[in-house]
């Protein structure tokens, strides 16, 4: 279980700052059509997924 855990623990970071590149696009003025809501969403769900993983 250690090793398992030691092994994955640099996913932890990636998985915050992979949000924060996916919502780029929305916080550029690139995407305009959907609003920031999205952009919050899979902001949300990135730090949620580095959370429980």
């Amino acid at each position: 279980m250690n090793q398992l855990l030691l092994s994955t623990s640099w996913c932890v970071p990636i998985y915050g700052l992979m949000g924060a590149i996916l919502s780029l696009p929305w916080s550029m003025g690139i995407i305009r059509r959907t609003g920031p809501r999205p952009a919050a969403y899979l902001n949300l769900l990135a730090t949620l997924f580095g959370f429980f993983s």
